[in-house]
């Protein structure tokens, strides 16, 4: 598996840094996805030229969450592209949203439930903001399966991260490889995160890349807790799993 990200938080040099979030994702038997846009299609652009990526590399385009920095150049995207692309969104999105998604000539699957796609892709469907069983702002997340193991891509984890992993794990039966993505713990104190780390890793969580959301002190703390096994991510960086 490989992840290209476009846009983070903080870039390599060469590369635009700016708040939100959007990775590439390409398995190793051909099937790719784009998960989330940034908050900017001109950012985005920029970033996904100078990695050699184009509208033309997906078909699918998850989005996590119906924020700004997680769909902001998605209209953008879906204007732009000569080919018709899947949008995977949920029931926290607009109706006008979607309905400009669809009158642009692309597909649009509202993802509830764990919804599984093109083979390799399954959404964990809508989860909520204060644990998936409660009310709050709908998200959901993307599992990717490649042979006898997967990685779990999140935009803002505002289910928190603890319930997205542990939601994960009960679909599949077993623990993520990789971890990648947004895990919302700016406001936490370093006790607190530093036992949500050392949770996933009881969870036998295999590797992490912490951004976007997670805070800069929260990814000291989880690259103390996970050593060799934490990954960083920020835009222009390419992660092989």
């Amino acid at each position: 598996m490989r992840f290209t990200i476009i846009f983070e938080n903080s870039a390599l040099e060469g590369f635009f840094p700016s708040w939100g979030f959007s990775t590439l994702i390409e398995t190793s038997d051909g099937k790719s996805l784009l998960f989330d846009t940034g908050n900017s299609y001109a950012i985005w652009e920029t970033n996904a030229r100078k990695l050699n990526v184009n509208l033309s590399d997906f078909g699918h385009i998850f989005l996590s969450h119906f924020h700004w920095d997680h769909i902001g150049g998605a209209i953008d995207i879906a204007f732009l592209s000569k080919e018709r692309k899947h949008f995977v969104v949920t029931d926290g999105f607009s109706k006008i949203f979607v309905k400009q998604l669809v009158e642009l000539g692309h597909d649009v699957s509202l993802a509830r439930e764990p919804y599984r796609f093109d083979g390799n892709f399954l959404s964990t469907g809508a989860l909520r903001a204060k644990g998936y069983k409660y009310s709050g702002l709908l998200e959901q997340s993307l599992i990717v399966f490649e042979a006898d193991r997967y990685a779990l891509v999140c935009g803002c984890s505002h289910p928190s991260i603890e319930n997205i992993v542990a939601y994960a794990i009960e679909l599949t039966g077993k623990p993520p490889t990789f971890v990648l993505g947004g895990f919302h713990l700016m406001d936490k104190t370093p006790q607190e995160v530093e036992k949500i780390a050392l949770a996933l890793k009881s969870m036998g969580v295999g590797f992490v890349a912490p951004c976007h959301c997670t805070g800069a002190l929260a990814q000291e703390i989880f690259k103390e807790v996970f050593g060799k096994r934490y990954i960083e991510a920020k835009a222009g960086v390419v992660i092989e799993i």
